[in-house]
């Protein structure tokens, strides 16, 4: 055989390794997301702002409708945690919600969509802006969503 044809056969050899090394490198990272958990996250819910961090409130309403109605159970971030770190069971297809920031717009558009799907959800709180600026939430505001049950509150920023 020629040198030539040895370095050929050697190279197809290395490739073909190297390919199902590689195929089984992925297939390995599919297999661990099948215990994954879907995290929505959310900024502002309005029809005013136009930008990147924004979602208009029919949008929201209709991803909340699809998770309803598609037997999606909303959880918070402390569940998910206690599933991977405790063993404790999670709903066939559990879904995070969260929203970033703690903006005023999280009460007046998205809770009550949230509660007309009785969907969870968690909030960052920038707590510096809680009752200091005008586009963010109030501790009252706070507070109600909280004591609905569907609504927890997290640090953000602190």
């Amino acid at each position: 055989m020629f040198p030539l044809q040895k370095r050929c056969r050697w190279l197809l050899a290395t490739a073909a390794v190297l390919l199902i090394a590689v195929i089984g490198f992925v297939g390995s990272l599919f297999h661990a997301a099948k215990g994954g958990v879907p995290v929505l996250n959310y900024h502002q819910i309005n029809d005013t702002e136009k930008n990147a961090l924004t979602v208009n409130t029919e949008q929201f309403e209709a991803q909340m409708k699809y998770l309803s109605e598609n037997g999606y159970t909303a959880i918070t971030p402390a569940d998910m945690l206690d599933a991977w770190e405790n063993g404790t069971k999670l709903p066939e297809k559990p879904v995070v919600i969260t929203f970033d920031d703690g903006y005023l717009d999280n009460y007046n558009h998205a809770f009550p969509v949230l509660e007309k799907y009785q969907l969870k959800a968690t909030i960052f709180l920038i707590s510096d802006y809680v009752n200091t600026y005008p586009n963010y939430l109030t501790w009252s505001d706070v507070q109600d969503m909280q004591q609905s049950g569907l609504i927890d509150f997290e640090s953000h920023t602190l």
